[in-house]
């Protein structure tokens, strides 16, 4: 739409979204849709939506493994453990859903910081359940050793993408550098409160 100064409704933007995604994942539930055609943070809990409206004041850096991850092999996966380890397997998912409440918070009170430390411990829990893997891993700690606030894979794991949390641009400039040295096809750093996205 920018590349050719197009304007569209946020219906519009939901709609196109969703059109993508059903031609890559078949059925989607439409909540990759809601996010990521939002302006702000969303939360989703029983399958509602509630735009949080909060900006964010701290830069966001997404790294692209080059891997294409299948969401139905690491849910396959999961649900395997559960079957097969259920008390560990609910104890890990009940915790990643504490977190997610806790991140709310943090969300809702500008605690970076803590919301970081959140991503990062959501994080390894994801690959204890054998969500992330070794190429994932190495992207988020590469953050991390150059000073990320936090980092987590984001989707549904087994390749994709890492997002990680930074404190400011020159921050999220060196977890961008670092990121790319570690491995990464691709990244984008994107500072929400000034709504500016860069290569």
């Amino acid at each position: 739409l920018d590349a050719y100064d197009a304007k569209a409704t946020a219906h519009e933007i939901f709609t196109l979204t969703q059109e993508s995604e059903t031609i890559a994942h078949g059925q989607p539930s439409g909540l990759d849709a809601v996010t990521t055609s939002a302006t702000s943070p969303v939360h989703f809990q029983a399958g509602r939506t509630t735009d949080l409206g909060l900006p964010l004041d701290a830069w966001i850096v997404i790294a692209d493994s080059g891997i294409h991850g299948s969401t139905r092999e690491t849910v396959g996966h999961v649900r395997s453990l559960y079957e097969n380890s259920f008390r560990e397997t609910q104890e890990s998912l009940s915790r990643l859903g504490k977190i997610a409440e806790g991140a709310v918070d943090n969300l809702r009170s500008s605690d970076i910081r803590q919301l970081g430390i959140k991503m990062t411990e959501s994080h390894g829990i994801l690959a204890d359940l054998g969500v992330s893997t070794v190429q994932l891993d190495e992207l988020v700690y590469a953050a991390l050793d150059a000073g990320a606030l936090g980092g987590k894979l984001t989707g549904g794991g087994g390749g994709g993408c890492v997002i990680a949390l930074a404190h400011n641009y020159e921050d999220a400039q060196r977890i961008s550098d670092a990121m790319r040295e570690a491995g990464a096809r691709a990244t984008w750093t994107h500072a929400p409160l000034l709504n500016e996205v860069v290569a």
